[in-house]
């Protein structure tokens, strides 16, 4: 550029907040309607919403369908929702950008001040290599362009010191030519550059594949390039003056007062041309002779046009920042202020507006002029357009009017139909020849010239009526009633008993759409209801104000308009809908009312109404395209395919995800974390996350709508996470194996031991046969000899009869003795029906020595089968032996007693030995009596048995015993 645009381009003017405002003027040369102001709504997008400077050279759209602003504060990108800003400190060489370019491959160059340029590819910004080498050719202030080709080498044209190029290498080539002279060059493909070498000296000549033509430049100062292709032409400026070029013949084809400082082209085939402080021209035709002036922007300085793929116009200024016109064919109008509308009234050729103060307008559907207003002096609350009588009906609070197209009140009637604050609700309606009406009262029955035919009284309050046929709907404050038009009976429709009804229109085939505030749609069949309410069909939209039908089904929202296919709606139950709002040119996001007029959609609000014809505007896209920004684990930016391998402690997982639409950021999401899972999760935050994922497969589904009913799905990702070392099959199975050995060795030990005792067990049997062998065969076979030899020697010696029966006594004894120890030896286990055996052999034969005491033996015992130790069953033996010899001695006792008891398997073995003597005190007791009990409680300490002796003076002694079985 040159010096002096430089510095204009330099200066800054600070613009204002962010809105989506209506600027008062005309998109295209049209006249203003006298009595109604029209305007169009531009989105402003500056320094105060997202920009780094209102000062914006350029704007964008790379393949991608992002929109990029070149300002001279950085460059930022644009989806619609979120801006990305590109400077100094994340790869932009100069803050200053002019222009960008995008390359065969995809890749994005910028333009900038200094000269330095940086590549934007593959979500990455770095600045090119051989930018000194740019800077140093390239003066601060000069104008140029750039163009890189399929090869790498980028391509410089210059105003003022030609065109230059810079290899792979970095080696730089200048491009020979003339002095006076502008040379259109060819790099490949659609690509042109424009240069020139000493261009302030004249003549001025064009030059293409060596022909010249030369230019009348007479009154340029300097000379400032922008050229576009357009129509198979060349086009280019050179300050005020605009030269078109065929490829053989060159000609000036405009000349304006404003220096151009902008050639830019639509995808409708249009060639913008922006000026300097002078706005932006739009051109159809190729000689450039009609011109359709932007003048809402005339007083700005329009760096450049674009329009993207969804139709929206874009503008770029020096001073405002950038101005969307989404759709330039939406005129919106201005009422009357401070005014709320009661009715729309839409004819054949006038739409007649009413007013909750009594002020009627009449707008003409041509011209959009107010053909006439009156004021009924009254509150209007309905209204009626009968377009057969060709004449207006409008209720007040106290009166109906008849009102000719001419506005002339025809007659007053003392009916009032209606009732106050149901925005959109009809309480006139014409069927037939009859004129049918509601009010607090009931029903009428007017004739179309206003006089009463019949009244019908209910007994609810009606807030709307609509007629079909023979039948009738009634909508109370809630709830519809369906009855014939005789009005015999009503009969309530259940599915409506909470709804408030704002319409009801027949869509042909016996069915109608009933409009609800609150709850969105239903349609009715013969009593059977198709819900497309909020609750079953999760519709972004639930207060219907207003329904007009034709080909298609427009509905009046909180939200915005909705066009419905009625045919798809009426036939197969199913729909979807367009949509606009205020973000994509409508007055407001809130429509009270709207009307269809031939092939024009009137959207009212209270102060104005928008107005659009069929297939000129664009609808709120409703594709908005998805992308992927990043996923991240712990925080940390990873790849998709990391994802299908995690450790335990990588279980927080983000995905971060952006749309690219600019008409509709109405955009929904739902998810869910397995296939197994039913219910989704709701969201409209684009970052969806996990947290503390468990260890396992996860399947991720995520999908998006912009309706709430169609879904897409934008993610199905597979997800898995390592257990734990310590929750692995690995490590269980080592575990196992462990285990296994720990047990195997353990139970190895077991049985080494076992043998080891079965074997000292078998060595201590063998020893016991052998030991009880020996008793018996020797010592014991001794002692049967020497009882038989007593015999002998009593007889031959004449030994005294009581020492011989003492000698025989001693001796059979301890022959018994021998016996139960040999017994007891012999035995591996012996069972309490042994045991007891050889305590009855042993009261047996006590009672066979002839004394005076008398035995006593009592078992009682759970189960004979239990088994005894040899030990134990030999020591209880003696002790009860002990017990009963020393009672023998020294208790003087007539009686004594063996009790033994047993529970069962776990209870104490008890075994007591009593007798009624005379009882002892054991501290007074002899020494041979203290060793008796020594023994004794040796014994049962051998055998780990409890052994307790009681006894009192004259009251006997009891000796028990308790072992643990």
């Amino acid at each position: 550029m040159m010096p002096e645009v430089i510095q204009l381009l330099k200066f800054r003017l600070r613009c204002s907040v962010w809105s989506v405002c209506a600027l008062t003027a005309l998109m295209l040369l049209i006249n203003v309607v006298p009595g109604l102001a029209q305007d169009v709504s531009f989105k402003i997008y500056n320094d105060q919403n997202g920009l780094p400077s209102a000062e914006v050279y350029k704007v964008f759209e790379d393949h991608d369908g992002f929109i990029w602003f070149a300002t001279d504060n950085g460059v930022v990108r644009f989806d619609g929702g979120e801006m990305k800003l590109f400077n100094l400190s994340n790869g932009l060489a100069d803050p200053v950008v002019f222009s960008i370019l995008e390359d065969s491959k995809n890749g994005l160059w910028f333009r900038t001040f200094s000269g330095a340029t940086s590549v934007y590819r593959n979500e990455k910004m770095t600045p090119y290599p051989f930018n000194t080498r740019l800077k140093s050719i390239i003066k601060k202030g000069c104008d140029y362009s750039i163009v890189p080709d399929s090869t790498g080498v980028l391509h410089i044209g210059t105003c003022g010191i030609g065109t230059m190029s810079v290899t792979q290498q970095g080696d730089v080539e200048q491009v020979p030519g003339e002095p006076g002279v502008i040379y259109l060059r060819h790099i490949e493909n659609n690509n042109y550059i424009l240069s020139g070498l000493s261009l302030h000296a004249r003549p001025i000549f064009f030059s293409h594949n060596g022909k010249k033509h030369r230019l009348d430049l007479t009154g340029e100062e300097t000379i400032f390039f922008c050229h576009q292709f357009w129509k198979n032409r060349l086009y280019f400026s050179t300050g005020t003056r605009i030269f078109q070029y065929d490829g053989s013949v060159l000609k000036q084809v405009l000349l304006t007062k404003k220096k151009i400082i902008s050639l830019s082209t639509d995808k409708e085939d249009n060639l913008w041309i922006g000026f300097l402080n002078g706005g932006a021209t739009r051109f159809s035709d190729a000689s450039l002779q009609r011109p359709l002036e932007m003048t809402s922007l005339q007083s700005h300085s329009v760096s450049s046009v674009l329009q993207d793929r969804e139709g929206s116009l874009w503008f770029s200024t020096l001073d405002r920042g950038v101005f969307c016109l989404v759709n330039p064919y939406i005129r919106n109008f201005s009422l009357m202020k401070d005014l709320k509308i009661a009715d729309v009234l839409p004819g054949h050729e006038n739409t007649v507006v009413a007013f909750d103060n009594g002020t009627i307008i009449c707008i003409d559907h041509k011209t959009r002029v107010k053909k006439w207003l009156i004021d009924v002096h009254e509150p209007v609350i309905s209204g009626l357009f009968d377009s057969v009588q060709n004449c207006i009906w409008i209720s007040t609070t106290r009166h109906t009017f008849l009102i000719d197209p001419s506005g002339k009140i025809l007659r007053k009637i003392g009916y009032a139909f209606g009732a106050r604050n149901f925005i959109g609700a009809k309480k006139i309606i014409r069927h037939g020849n009859k004129i049918w009406g509601i009010n607090v009262h009931g029903v009428y029955v007017l004739d179309p010239n206003g006089n009463l035919l019949r009244a019908k009284e209910i007994d609810f309050r009606c807030r709307n009526i609509a007629v079909d046929q023979n039948r009738i709907y009634l909508a109370g404050i809630t709830g519809l009633y369906q009855s014939d038009t005789s009005l015999s009976t009503l009969v309530k429709i259940g599915a409506f008993e909470n709804d408030k009804v704002s319409g009801i229109l027949p869509l042909g085939s016996e069915k109608f759409l009933v409009a609800t505030i609150g709850n969105g749609f239903k349609i009715v069949e013969d009593k059977k209801v198709i819900a497309y309410g909020v609750s079953q069909q999760r519709l972004p939209f639930e207060n219907i104000y207003s329904v007009s039908v034709d080909s298609a089904i427009w509905m009046a929202t909180e939200k915005g308009l909705l066009r419905v296919d009625r045919e798809r709606l009426v036939t197969q139950g199913f729909f979807t809908y367009d949509f606009l709002d205020k973000s994509t040119g409508l007055m407001s996001d809130k429509i009270n009312f709207v009307a269809r007029n031939g092939n024009e959609t009137w959207c009212f609000i209270n102060d104005g109404f928008s107005v659009f014809e069929d297939g000129k505007i664009n609808f709120a896209n409703k594709n908005p395209l998805p992308r992927l920004n990043k996923v991240t684990i712990n925080n940390n930016p990873v790849s998709l395919s990391r994802l299908g391998d995690l450790t335990h402690l990588e279980n927080n997982i983000c995905f971060d995800f952006g749309f690219l639409s600019f008409t509709n950021r109405n955009i929904y999401i739902r998810h869910k974390s397995d296939q197994n899972e039913k219910q989704w999760n709701y969201t409209r935050d684009f970052l969806i996350s996990y947290f503390s994922l468990s260890p396992g497969r996860h399947e991720i589904d995520i999908q998006y709508s912009t309706d709430r009913m169609h879904w897409e799905s934008i993610l199905m990702q597979h997800i898995y996470i390592r257990p734990p070392w310590w929750e692995t099959v690995y490590f269980k199975l080592a575990v196992l194996v462990l285990i296994g050995l720990i047990f195997f060795s353990y139970f190895r030990s077991r049985y080494k031991g076992r043998l080891l005792e079965l074997e000292a067990q078998n060595k201590l049997r063998l020893e016991k046969e052998r030991i009880a062998r020996d008793l018996h065969d020797n010592i014991g076979s001794k002692l049967v000899s020497l009882s038989l030899g007593l015999n002998d020697v009593v007889k031959k010696y004449d030994i005294p009869p009581r020492l011989a029966d003492s000698i025989y006594n001693n001796v059979n004894t301890t022959v018994t003795e021998l016996r139960d120890t040999i017994w007891a030896i012999q035995k591996e286990g012996i069972t309490f029906s042994q045991f007891f055996d050889k305590l009855r052999n042993l009261v047996w034969r006590l009672r066979q020595n002839g004394e005076t005491i008398r035995y006593e033996l009592n078992i009682d015992v759970a189960d004979e089968s239990t088994i005894l130790m040899p030990i134990q069953a030999l020591n209880l033996y003696r002790i009860v032996q002990e017990a009963i010899a020393n009672s023998q001695k020294h208790s003087g006792c007539d009686t004594l007693s063996i009790s033994i008891f047993h529970g069962g398997p776990g209870k104490l073995f008890c075994c007591k030995v009593r007798d009624n003597g005379s009882g002892f005190i054991a501290e007074m007791d002899s020494k041979g009596e203290k060793h008796g009990l020594q023994n004794m409680h040796a014994r049962a300490a051998e055998i780990m048995a409890a052994l307790e002796v009681s006894s009192k003076i004259d009251a006997g002694t009891q000796v028990t015993i308790s072992l643990s079985l």
